[in-house]
């Protein structure tokens, strides 16, 4: 039988487990931020801009700034 090396077959693996295990040693603040600009983003893509600035008082380019990051 024949082994089958996952990361040379996923593109963008070996990053995504470095990825992984970064998360895993954040501080609870870290994880808090980080839930806050999910929600925003998710609010942003559903409701649009101005209800977004509306009620988190954030901007268009923040959240765009957050969705490139991630």
């Amino acid at each position: 039988m024949q082994q089958i090396y996952v990361g040379s077959y996923i593109r963008g693996y070996n990053r995504l487990m470095k990825y992984i295990a970064d998360i895993e040693h954040l501080s609870r603040r870290e994880k808090k931020e980080i839930e806050r600009r999910l929600k925003i983003i998710g609010f942003f893509e559903e409701y649009g801009a101005k209800a977004t600035r509306q009620a988190f008082e954030v901007g268009r380019s923040t959240v765009y700034l957050w969705k490139k990051t991630l």
